[in-house]
C-alpha cells in the first residue's frame, strides 16, 4: 500500500496538465477498464449496498426527520468520455437567511463521509466506479476552478469514483488556487494512465483506513 501523497507507480506527472482553453490530452488506451473493472465495481458495490443496507435506512430516516424535503441531494455531474449523468448524495443543506447552510446532521454525515454513500448506486448503475477521479459540479453548481478540471479530457477515460487517488493523497474537497488544481489533476491523471485492479484495492483500503481506523479522512 503507498504511503500517503504518492501514487501506486511513483511520483505523480511533475507538468502542469492545466491547458488554457481546455485542450484535450490524448485519451490513454487502458484494457483494464473495459471489463474487469466494471465486473469489480458491481460485484463490489451490490455487496456493499445489502451490507449497508442497515446503515442507509436509518440515515434516510434521520434526515426525513430533520427537516422536510427529498432524502437525496441530486447534481449534474461529467461522466465517463463527458457523458452527463446524476450523482446522489444524502442531503446535509438546508435552505436558510444566508443561503444554504449545512444541518447539524449532515455536518456528521459530511465528516464521517456518510452522505457518500447513495453513490454506491451510480457504481451499480455503471455512472461511475469504486475508484477513479472524483466527478466535478456542472452549470449552476460548479464551484470556483471546477471549470479547470472539467476542461481536461484524459481524467474522463475512466469512470469518476467515490474515492481516488487524489483523495487518499490528501487532495480532496474544494479547491482554492491553482496550485490545488495541478496537485488533484495531477493525481487524476497518474492514476488514469496506471490503472489496474491491484491499484484499485489499495486505494480502497487506503480509503477505508483512512476513513474508518484513523479519521483522517474526514
Amino acid at each position: 500500500m503507498q504511503r500517503s501523497g504518492q501514487t501506486f507507480a511513483g511520483e505523480a506527472p511533475k507538468a502542469s496538465p492545466v491547458e488554457p482553453g481546455g485542450l484535450p490530452l490524448p485519451i490513454p488506451k487502458v484494457g483494464y477498464i473495459d471489463f474487469e473493472k466494471r465486473c469489480f465495481d458491481f460485484v463490489l458495490s451490490l455487496f456493499a449496498l445489502v451490507a449497508l443496507f442497515p446503515v442507509l435506512a436509518v440515515v434516510s430516516l434521520l434526515v426525513a426527520m430533520e427537516r422536510r424535503g427529498p432524502v437525496l441531494f441530486r447534481q449534474q455531474r461529467l461522466g465517463h468520455h463527458r457523458h452527463v449523468f446524476t450523482i446522489y448524495k444524502f442531503r446535509t443543506l438546508h435552505d436558510g437567511p444566508e443561503g444554504k447552510r449545512a444541518t447539524a446532521l449532515g455536518r456528521f454525515l459530511r465528516r464521517a463521509s456518510l452522505d457518500e454513500l447513495p453513490q454506491l448506486f451510480n457504481v451499480l448503475r455503471g455512472e461511475m466506479s469504486l475508484v477513479g477521479p472524483r466527478p466535478h459540479a456542472i452549470g449552476q453548481g460548479e464551484r470556483p476552478l471546477d471549470h479547470l478540471v472539467n476542461a481536461n479530457q484524459e481524467r474522463f477515460a475512466v469512470r469518476p469514483g467515490l474515492t481516488g487517488l487524489a483523495q487518499i493523497s490528501g487532495h480532496r474537497g474544494a479547491m482554492n488556487d491553482l496550485k490545488d488544481v495541478q496537485q488533484r489533476l495531477a493525481h487524476d491523471i497518474a492514476y488514469v494512465r496506471q490503472a489496474s485492479l491491484r491499484a484499485d484495492i489499495g486505494i480502497i483500503w487506503s480509503t477505508l483506513w483512512q476513513e474508518v481506523v484513523t479519521g483522517r479522512g474526514s
